[in-house]
């Protein structure tokens, strides 16, 4: 049996890594090697070819899930083999550490191992990529200056923009891209930002902390956006529009909000 194992440490919380590692189907679809994946019934199946130069296997694999608190073992059984792949989540100082390891016996092993390390490194890929996401993009709710702040609801972002000076408002016009007014704030330290959109029947509302993206919500026409899904959406946005970029401050008691008036939450 051919066995390969690696690591990485996740700066989340072990709730968002657990759920991440549950998401199974879509660990199989980031999988190399990956034909086709289907339901069958109330199972899952995979196909998955290995291929080196004259020697091929193809083979189908039922698969079956196992979980246990932080511990996630995917099996796939097939007729000329067996694959498992083995994650185990668990808090230390410095983060989560998410340990994987890929197993297979079966029909050409030695054709197998050598994909071993492909598989158990895109996983890892993926667990990071997604962990990420969720941990950037899916929080509604934030704590701004003592109070939460939930970006799909206009109170609550109406009273953040009493907090706020306006840095920049644009007028985007037809056919150009949105995100070119916001992406220039991503990745550069200038506070907390809260950036409203309105753009005909889409509205949106992102928070920027110091340049990383926070939150972000859209509403466009009956549709709801929230976190990665709200971002992709607003990247698709062209004008006309109009892009207002605050920057979230502690004001003084009876201090002006800025020299433009406050419009409404777009």
């Amino acid at each position: 049996m051919k066995r390969v194992a690696t690591s990485l440490i996740l700066d989340a919380p072990i709730e968002t890594v657990e759920k991440v590692l549950g998401e199974v189907e879509e660990f199989l679809e980031a999988l190399p090697f990956v034909k086709e994946v289907r339901q069958v019934g109330r199972g899952v199946e995979v196909t998955m070819s290995f291929s080196r130069f004259l020697s091929r296997l193809e083979d189908t694999y039922q698969v079956e899930t196992y979980r246990r608190g932080g511990v996630v073992v995917i099996q796939l059984t097939g007729r000329k083999g067996v694959m498992t792949i083995a994650l185990r989540a668990t808090p230390t100082e410095e983060g989560v550490r998410v340990d994987i390891e890929g197993s297979y016996r079966g029909r050409s092993e030695g054709l197998v191992r050598e994909k071993l390390s492909e598989i158990v490194n895109a996983i890892k890929n993926f667990v990071a990529e997604r962990v990420s996401e969720e941990v950037i993009y899916a929080p509604q709710v934030r704590r701004v200056l003592g109070r939460d702040v939930e970006l799909s609801d206009v109170l609550s972002v109406s009273t953040l923009l009493l907090s706020s000076t306006l840095l920049e408002s644009a007028k985007v016009p037809p056919g150009a891209p949105v995100y070119s007014v916001i992406e220039k704030y991503v990745g550069e330290p200038r506070g907390l930002l809260l950036i409203t959109i309105d753009a005909g029947e889409a509205r949106g509302r992102m928070l920027i902390d110091n340049g990383r993206i926070e939150g972000a919500y859209l509403e466009k026409g009956f549709d709801h956006f929230m976190g990665s899904d709200a971002l992709d959406e607003i990247r698709r946005l062209t004008g006309p529009a109009t892009v207002n970029v605050w920057l979230v401050v502690k004001k003084k008691r009876g201090a002006s909000t800025g020299s433009a008036p406050m419009p409404r939450p777009s």
